[in-house]
């Protein structure tokens, strides 16, 4: 497991440190699915019909047919309603590539999508993903989820600590609030990773 992990690290750190030497390109600070999915204003599962390029602007404006929402916060915005979502054409402005035929999961501030926001094709989810963007996320967003760059990183108040780099977090880890570990105006003090069949699975794997 843990050479598994070493050579997941190996890999991701060598490609931020790619984009941090580029003065062009695109980067986002980590964060989980979870918290992707927790602080977005839109959720939905849509499959792009088409695009087409906004002359004015370069941007790129994808045609959806939405199949599911699974979170909208407040009023539909416009291009939802009439189905379209934009993104730049540059991928130095953190544009999105989206294939005509194919269905994602988006999940995002604003219909001006980036590689920030959460963006990915249905069928590449695992199945601890698509629970948790059903639901089983949305129980866990009262914890916080940071970011941990070491092996020892000390326990924080209501926070899950996250080696970003390991595909058993990232791909397989819930956060949840540990029963009876709550303030009086209902915060978790204590959060954990659930322990799921896939996320211990992984966990195990040499």
């Amino acid at each position: 497991m843990m050479e598994k992990i070493f050579i997941f690290c190996f890999i991701a750190f060598f490609g931020l440190a790619v984009l941090s030497t580029s003065t062009d390109a695109c980067s986002c600070a980590p964060e989980h699915t979870q918290t992707k999915i927790c602080n977005s204003e839109f959720t939905v599962i849509a499959r792009v019909l088409g695009r087409y390029v906004r002359p004015v602007n370069m941007q790129i404006v994808y045609k959806l047919q939405i199949w599911k929402v699974y979170k909208m916060k407040g009023k539909e915005p416009h291009e939802l309603k009439i189905r379209r979502i934009v993104t730049s054409s540059q991928g130095s402005m953190c544009g999105v590539d989206l294939k005509p035929g194919r269905t994602y999961v988006i999940a995002a501030r604003s219909t001006h999508i980036t590689i920030c926001d959460f963006v990915k094709e249905y069928k590449k989810l695992t199945v601890v993903e698509r629970r948790g963007i059903a639901s089983t996320y949305s129980k866990g967003c009262d914890c916080d989820i940071k970011p941990c760059f070491t092996n020892n990183c000390p326990p924080m108040e209501g926070t899950c600590n996250w080696s970003f780099m390991s595909p058993c977090e990232t791909d397989y880890g819930v956060c949840t609030p540990s029963r009876g570990t709550y303030t009086p105006d209902g915060k978790p003090t204590k959060c954990h990773w659930k322990r799921s069949s896939p996320y211990m699975s992984c966990i195990m794997m040499p």
